[in-house]
């Protein structure tokens, strides 16, 4: 008979945490239908007691239960999921960035009237070959099609190892229509529309040099899912992509059903690891092929064994043999 696989620390952990909650749960409804059945039996005194029971259980008990086994599935879920990419992870529930910072990366219409609406809910911190990845969640005041919008979503930086191109942007449908979205970036980036296209519901915008068909090929499963919701931004090494409507964790899940490795594991943004893919070229890594990276550390960083060539001199003919 095959044996069912064990159980991860993190799971074990998130599992204990909700069993607590739902026998915090059950005691508070038992001492509730217990009050009920009192009144039913005109024994008031009783049905009494046990509500002010019920509602104590409740307060001291039963919320601080939901409590911790929700702050127990943030942090193993960013453990077992963002933590099989990186070698450290950090989560931060009062994350900070300057809505200057935001305005600067010029991604797409920021609403300047409106700076009092940013706002910044958390920050997640990860680090994935000696390379810093931030995630923060937050609200951005922008102008889409001309109108005042509260755009919710994510934000993710990083710095890779490699420059493919120069300069690139891609600009999800969601975010304007082609031609506010060209004046915006010739005027703050003296960006044009491309002459590629990566996906159909999205608008390229460059210097006018253009990424090879590996670049395209990794771009293009980065913004497959969501790329209507999604901003690219590429300057050298520097890269930034906002996706709307997006969140670092996945909720609790509050029911019934046994919790899986799987369903802890499953990532708020799921295009991380094409991301970094796109990020270390991996691909072409696995792929046998050359990187073009600038120094040897840069290539040990990306997960590249370097060998030098072999000393072949000792295998050729003396000279007066020739």
């Amino acid at each position: 008979m095959k044996q069912k696989p064990k159980a991860s620390e993190p799971l074990r952990r998130v599992r204990f945490a909700k069993g607590l909650m739902r026998l915090a749960q059950a005691a508070a409804a038992a001492l509730f239908f217990g009050a009920v059945y009192g009144f039913y039996i005109s024994e008031y005194r009783v049905g009494w007691s046990l509500i002010a029971l019920s509602v104590l259980v409740l307060v001291l008990i039963t919320l601080p239960a939901v409590h911790a086994y929700r702050s127990q599935w943030k942090r193993r879920s960013v453990e077992a999921g963002y933590g099989t990419y990186a070698e450290q992870t950090e989560l931060d529930e009062r994350g900070h960035m300057a809505s200057e910072q935001f305005e600067l990366l010029c991604l797409f219409p920021f609403d300047v009237n409106a700076v009092h609406d940013f706002d910044v809910r958390r920050d997640l911190r990860l680090t994935c070959r000696d390379r810093a990845v931030r995630i923060t969640e937050l609200t951005v005041p922008a102008r889409i099609r001309g109108l005042e919008a509260l755009v919710d979503g994510c934000l993710i930086r990083m710095d890779m190892p490699r420059a493919p191109l120069s300069r690139l942007m891609l600009a999800g449908a969601s975010f304007g229509s082609p031609d506010i979205l060209t004046a915006w970036y010739r005027k703050n980036l003296r960006l044009l529309p491309a002459m590629y296209s990566i996906q159909k519901n999205m608008q390229a915008y460059s210097d006018g040099s253009e990424p090879d068909g590996r670049t395209l090929t990794q771009l293009y499963r980065i913004t497959e899912k969501r790329g209507k919701d999604m901003v690219l931004s590429l300057a050298g090494r520097e890269l930034n992509i906002f996706i709307r409507n997006a969140e670092v964790l996945t909720p609790a899940p509050m029911g019934v059903k046994n919790l899986t490795e799987e369903r802890l594991r499953r990532l708020g943004i799921p295009e991380l690891p094409a991301i970094l893919d796109f990020a270390f070229d991996t691909e072409a890594l696995r792929a046998g092929s050359d990187a073009p990276f600038d120094e040897e550390e840069d290539r040990k960083q990306a997960g590249i064994q370097y060998v030098q060539p072999e000393e072949d001199e000792d295998f050729r003919r003396p000279e007066e043999h020739i």
